[in-house]
């Protein structure tokens, strides 16, 4: 009985990270936007145990919207998909089902707002961010398929408005009050679009082959796949890498928290020292993970936790909830010094 029901968790485990592909938005995007509700407590100097339940919330709400996000893109992609032979879970599922999972996640998403602050601009972005997910996936709209409109789209939808939604959320939860609060969201912001942006461009980049075959008209299969790479290149990656270092300036002297920017500058120095053989031979889109996205994901959510229990213990206990639920630098580096006990050859 303990064996099947263990059996069963494990098929419903794979079957949520696997085939519904949470697992990406886990690893590769929630590492980043919980980020946000850490700089608004630490800006504000929030002092409270109920931080930790306040980002255990923010996880729920983070499952729930990329779930709803990921069935409506599934369910846009299902007869494309098929012609060009990628995996979509939706593919053989009964109607049902698909409005179960739809049902489970949206529950997800909203449940937790009983609990965080919620108002009318909060419901207009939550509003608005599913409202994207189905212009962008499902015809006759489908945005995706529609060029320029559709990589704006992906953008507010998968950077711009949980970026901004969380740090509003949590400036409202910790009710602190400063002018400046409306240059950081537009700061922000505009760093999220050609995050947002340079991502989407990234992935149709990837898929640009079985688009082809299957069809899809994206805003790479539009304009060609060169002059796709060069706007990413010179274009979308400096403008991301000016804008977040924008948002250092910003955080560093308007609040006075000079040591983020000081890990970055320190980051890509050793970047620079440690990898100068490797460089050389890396493309534009390794450089990009290796310089911007690492240092989002691995590093930057560590070092403001780091400031974070420096200004009060009480942020343990989400420092610890961090590293076990999201990737990090500190878990990579435990994974990378584990020995290889594999004898077999």
């Amino acid at each position: 009985m303990q064996n099947s029901t263990t059996h069963n968790l494990q098929r419903f485990a794979v079957f949520f990270v696997k085939k519904l592909r949470l697992g990406n938005p886990w690893n590769y995007k929630a590492p980043l936007l919980i980020t946000f509700p850490y700089f608004i407590f630490l800006f504000s100097n929030y002092q409270s145990g109920q931080a930790f339940f306040a980002v255990l919330a923010a996880c729920v709400v983070i499952i729930g919207v990329a779930g709803v996000g990921y069935l409506s893109n599934d369910l846009g992609d299902r007869k494309k998909d098929k012609l060009a032979g990628k995996e979509n879970v939706l593919v053989n599922m009964s109607g049902t089902s698909i409005i179960v999972l739809f049902a489970i996640f949206f529950a997800l998403a909203t449940l937790p707002w009983f609990y965080l602050p919620f108002n009318r601009i909060s419901a207009l972005m939550l509003g608005s961010q599913f409202l994207l997910f189905f212009l962008y996936a499902v015809p006759p709209f489908r945005l995706k398929e529609r060029g320029l409109p559709g990589i704006y789209a992906d953008a507010l939808y998968a950077h711009v408005i949980p970026a901004v939604l969380a740090s509003y959320t949590f400036y409202a939860f910790t009710q602190f009050w400063v002018e400046d609060f409306s240059d950081y969201i537009l700061v922000i912001a505009c760093w999220q679009t050609i995050q947002g942006i340079r991502n989407i461009l990234f992935h149709q980049l990837k898929d640009f082959e079985s688009d082809k075959v299957s069809g899809t008209r994206t805003f790479v299969t539009l304009i060609g796949y060169e002059k796709t790479q060069r706007m990413v290149k010179n274009l979308a990656l400096p403008l991301e890498g000016f804008s977040f270092v924008m948002v250092l300036l910003l955080m560093a002297f308007i609040w006075n928290h000079l040591f983020i920017l000081v890990f970055a500058g320190v980051y890509a120095l050793f970047i620079l020292v440690s990898k100068q053989k490797e460089l050389p031979k890396m493309d534009y889109r390794a450089k990009a993970y290796l310089f911007l996205d690492d240092f989002y994901i691995q590093w930057l959510p560590l070092i403001v936790l780091g400031g974070l229990v420096r200004q009060s213990l009480v942020y343990i206990p989400v420092f610890i909830l961090h590293v076990l639920l999201f990737r990090n630098g500190i878990k990579t580096f435990a994974l990378n010094k584990v020995p290889n006990f594999n004898l077999k050859k």
